[in-house]
C-alpha cells in the first residue's frame, strides 16, 4: 500500500502562503489513478491516519511544520463543453477556464472571473464570488464522492446550500470527494467595463506571495475597510505585513512561517473587536496537525 503514497513530500508550494511544510504521507489524485483512491482511504481507516482532501492552493494555510498525517491533493482536470453548459473537473484552475471559454467558445459566462486564482473545487466549496457573480449562480450541479459508501452521488444547487462564501462541502469535505460540476452556459452577467473593472482590481490588491482576502467580509462592512480603520496598514510582525494597498491582504516580504501569520490574523481581530465590537471570520482554510 505504501507504494501508492510518498512519504515525507514537501508541500510547501501547495499553498499560495507557501510557509515551510512536509506531510507524512502525501496522495495525488489524476483522472488516471483515481481508482486507487478507495485502498488509499481504506489504508487510512485501518491504520487510524487523519487524512485532508486539498481542493485549491489558495486561501490555505498550512499550520504546521511536519503534518504527520496524509495530504490527499486532487489534481483531477478536463473541460466538456456542450451549447447550453459545460462540465468541468474540480481542480481545473478558474482564471484559464473562463478564458478557454470566452476565446474558444466565445462564450463570456466567466468573463468577471480571468484575474481568479481559485480551482473550481474550491470556488464552489467556498461559493467564491467577483463582481457581482458567485459560484452559485449558474451552477446546475456536481458530481460527488461519498468516501464512506463509495456511491456516486450528484447534488443540485439547492441540496449544495450555498450562501456566502459558504457551500455544504466546507463543512463535509471528509465525506464527500468533488469530481466535477456543471454550470448553465446561458446564464451570465453583461459586464461590458470587465477589462476597466479587472484593471482596477489588481490597482487595488496585490498579487504575489499572498492568499488573497485572508477575512470574511462582515455584514456592515467590508473586513478590509474595518482593518484600515483600526490602523493596521503596514503593520508588520516578522516577515508578514498587511497590504498597503488593501488591509485584508496578508503579504509575505520574504521567508514568513505560519506563526507569524496566525499572530498578524490575532492582532487584526483583536484591533478590529477592540475599536468596532466586530468579531472577523477567517475566509482563509486553516489545517493544523
Amino acid at each position: 500500500m505504501l507504494d501508492l503514497l510518498e512519504q515525507n513530500k514537501d508541500i510547501t508550494n501547495l499553498s499560495s502562503f507557501r510557509t515551510p511544510a512536509r506531510t507524512k504521507y502525501f496522495f495525488e489524485i489524476t483522472n488516471d489513478n483515481f481508482t486507487k483512491l478507495k485502498e488509499v482511504l481504506a489504508f487510512t481507516k485501518i491504520n487510524n491516519i487523519r487524512k485532508i482532501f486539498i481542493w485549491s492552493w489558495t486561501n490555505l494555510l498550512f499550520a504546521f511544520h511536519e503534518f504527520d498525517w496524509l495530504i490527499i491533493k486532487n489534481s483531477l482536470k478536463g473541460i466538456q463543453v456542450d451549447w447550453n453548459f459545460v462540465e468541468v473537473y474540480s481542480w481545473e484552475l478558474i482564471s484559464p477556464f473562463s478564458l478557454k471559454l470566452k476565446n474558444e467558445y466565445n462564450n463570456p459566462v466567466f468573463s468577471a472571473w480571468t484575474w481568479l486564482p481559485w480551482t473550481i473545487g474550491g470556488a464552489i466549496a467556498w461559493n467564491a464570488w467577483c463582481f457581482w457573480l458567485e459560484i452559485k449562480d449558474n451552477f446546475i450541479e456536481c458530481e460527488l464522492l461519498d468516501t464512506k459508501t463509495w456511491e456516486i452521488v450528484k447534488m443540485d444547487k439547492k441540496a449544495m446550500n450555498f450562501t456566502y462564501r459558504y457551500s455544504l462541502l466546507k463543512d463535509l469535505q471528509d465525506k464527500y470527494f468533488l469530481i466535477k460540476a456543471k454550470f448553465d452556459l446561458n446564464w451570465h452577467l453583461d459586464i461590458s467595463n470587465a477589462e476597466d473593472l479587472l484593471q482596477e482590481r489588481k490597482n487595488k490588491q496585490p498579487s504575489w506571495f499572498t492568499c488573497g482576502s485572508f477575512f470574511k467580509n462582515s455584514v456592515s462592512n467590508s473586513a478590509g475597510k474595518l482593518i484600515d480603520e483600526a490602523w493596521l496598514k503596514w503593520t508588520r510582525i516578522w516577515w508578514i505585513k498587511i497590504s498597503e494597498k488593501h488591509a485584508n491582504f496578508f503579504i509575505n516580504d520574504q521567508n514568513w512561517t505560519y506563526e507569524d501569520i496566525l499572530a498578524l490574523k490575532d492582532l487584526a481581530k483583536q484591533k478590529v473587536f477592540e475599536k468596532f465590537g466586530i468579531i472577523l471570520e477567517e475566509e482563509v482554510r486553516i489545517i493544523t496537525n
